[in-house]
Formats: C-alpha cells, structure tokens, sequence
C-alpha cells in the first residue's frame, strides 16, 4: 500500500507536507519532529534544494533520529530536486523521530533554501497507514498518543466513518483523554455515518438541553449506521435531556433476521449495523433530571443488534425531578434482540423510581454471565 501526501502548507515533517518556500538564513539547521504512522516500512520525502549566490559549494546534510540518511553538495544557485529514503523496522507502531536539515559547510547558515516538501509512505501489505488524529477529522484512520480537549462536538455525518484507536501511555498504561470543554458533547453521529473507538477515555462530556438536545453526554448518535467502542473508559458525562449519561443510541436501521443467529441473538458475520460495546468501563456518569434514563447509556429504536460484552458500569447515577419508572445504568426503548454477557453492573443508583441497572421499555434482551452488586433503586433489572 503506497500512500502520497502532499498538498500546500506550512512545513512540518510527515503532517503539513507541502509547497513552502523555506531557506536556511535565521539559524544552521531546520529541524522537525516526525511522527510515522503504524505498520510504514519506508518514507521517502521529496525536495527541492538551492544554493544562495556566492556561497561556493554550499550543500545539505539530512539526518533522521540522529543519523545520517543523506548528504548533498555544490547545490545550484537554481532548484534541484532531491529525495531522501527512511526506512522503518517491520516491527513499527508508532516511530518519532526529528528529521534535520543541516547546511553544510555549516558555518554557512545562510546558504541553503528549500522548497516543495513530498512525503510517500509505503505500508506493510494488508496494512493501512494510519495517522495522529488531530482533533478534528471527522473521517478516516487514527492513532491518538496525546489528550484531544473538544471545545465542540466533532460531527460524524453523511456517509463519512470515523476510527480511533488510543496508543496507552508506554509506562503509565493510561489511555489518551479525549476531554470536553465544559458545554459540549464529544461526538454526535448523524445519518448513515460509521464510529469505532478503542482504547480511549472519554471524559467531561456534557449535553443540554430538552429531549434529544441534552442527550448522550459524551457521544449522541441518531444513524442507520454503525458504532463500536472497545477497551475504552467513560468518566464523568452528563446528560440532562431524553438520556444517556455518557451514550444515547438510536438507530433507524430496518431488522432483518438474516442478520442474526441462534434463534436471533447473535449475528452473523453480515451484520453490519448496530452497537457493540466491548471491554469498556462506564464510571460517574449523570443522567440528571432525563426524562428516559440510562445515566450509562440509552438505547433506542428499531436496532439490528447491540452485543454489550465485558463491559463494567459502576456508580453511575440518575437523577430525577419526578417519580418515574425510566431509569437504569442502561436504558432500552423499542430496542430488540440485545445481548449483554460477562459485564458488572456495581453501585449505580436511581434516586427515585425505577432499576438502578438495566431498563427494557417494550424491549428485548438475553442477559447471561453478569454480576449485579450494590446498586441502588427501586429493582435492579426492570421491564415496562
């Protein structure tokens, strides 16, 4: 898989490719940080290089991670083009490295000018090049290494899929924080678009508002498409309009049972719509005075199928403003054929009314190999 990147922009390495004119007269060298995208096994970035006039036979050392991978002399005064190779370990997840651009002889810090900046990277086969999502694409591929803080949702739309997966901190084991700026939500998914998130932890989500507004604090998703978050953490969402603490779900997907297996529950591997939540931990999370519950998350509509597995929810809670029947660490309206196995539901609480873990309003689901521990409400599971 060979992928080009270019395209006019500032100078910056593997991400900001581009057409800059840049010289060398205000310091000795040009250094920038690259970042090499997973599964890579070569880069090779593309220049043009000039001397300045009456500098002799100025020429350009390149280095990449402190080595040198290249040496050019007696530039012409005019533009020539150059490339450089920089090969990466098959072994490769996730490279730094500073690649330097050093005027040589290198007291001559004036000599050389650079121009029309190309990067090509050639993937592993069977690999896709993913790169930094930088906190505001909202269609592609990406890692995430550093904390994304969203002073707006990022919406997904259309046909458009979006994929995230947090590289963990390599001695903390942390996951990379995608936090909220205090007003909003983190993620809206509209139409017909995709969402996979995976080792990520969301936090600080808020949605206001009435109804379907103030819903799902941290990700609201109103599609015929897809959503999966996996080994990712939900701390600290809020809600306040129709649900969803952390996760409002709704999906307008038409049920087919040819999409599932053993007498419905499971899918077959065609089953490409729905919700899957995946070895994710739901803690603190509020549904405050939402009128259908789910301080979690709320599932809703005429879904193809939702497979929670392995998941924790713990002291997340609701609160109401009425007695009402519609509470639940999870919440299910109309919702079918739903399968939540080997997941902890601890310590949640509905202040007033209905269960504290699992809510099913003319809904369906095969619960199996779960524990139910110290939550506080009205029932634990509650069907309406």
């Amino acid at each position: 898989v060979i992928i080009n990147r270019s395209g006019n922009g500032a100078w910056g390495g593997l991400y900001g490719t581009g057409s800059y004119y840049l010289n060398l007269k205000r310091e000795s060298s040009i250094q920038q940080t690259m970042r090499i995208p997973a599964h890579v096994t070569q880069v090779v970035v593309s220049f043009s290089a000039a001397r300045r006039p009456n500098y002799g036979n100025a020429g350009l050392q390149v280095l990449f991670a402190g080595t040198e991978i290249a040496s050019f002399a007696n530039f012409a005064t005019s533009f020539q083009s150059q490339q450089v190779t920089i090969s990466v370990p098959n072994s490769n997840t996730a490279t730094y490295g500073a690649l330097s651009f050093i005027p040589i002889p290198a007291s001559y810090d004036r000599s050389v000018f650079l121009d029309n900046f190309q990067t090509q990277e050639t993937c592993a086969d069977g690999f896709v090049c993913v790169y930094e999502w930088d906190c505001s694409a909202t269609s592609g591929v990406f890692t995430l290494s550093t904390d994304c803080a969203l002073n707006s949702e990022i919406v997904i739309s259309g046909t458009d899929s979006l994929t995230i997966t947090g590289i963990p901190d390599a001695s903390t084991s942390a996951l990379p924080k995608i936090t909220g700026g205090g007003s909003n939500r983190l993620f809206k998914v509209l139409d017909s678009a995709q969402l996979t998130i995976a080792s990520l932890h969301l936090m600080g989500g808020r949605a206001s508002g009435s109804t379907l507004d103030g819903s799902g604090g941290a990700i609201y998703a109103f599609t015929t498409g897809y959503v999966s978050i996996s080994s990712s953490v939900f701390t600290d969402n809020r809600a306040s309009g129709t649900g969803g603490g952390a996760l409002y779900f709704h999906n307008n997907g038409a049920w087919s049972t040819a999409n599932t297996r053993d007498a419905g529950w499971l899918p077959n591997s065609e089953a490409p719509l729905g919700l899957r939540l995946n070895g994710n931990t739901f803690d603190g999370n509020v549904c405050a005075a939402c009128t259908h519950g789910g301080s979690a998350a709320t599932i809703w509509g005429t879904i193809n199928y939702v497979h929670i597995s392995d998941c924790t929810f713990t002291q997340n809670e609701r609160i109401p403003i009425t007695d009402t029947p519609h509470d639940g660490a999870v919440t299910f309206y109309y919702a079918k054929n739903n399968l939540i196995e080997n997941s902890r539901f601890t310590q949640n609480v509905a202040s007033a009314g209905g269960a504290s873990a699992i809510h099913l309003y003319s809904a369906s689901a095969l619960i199996k190999h779960s524990v139910f521990q110290g939550n506080t409400g009205r029932a634990t599971i509650s069907l309406y």
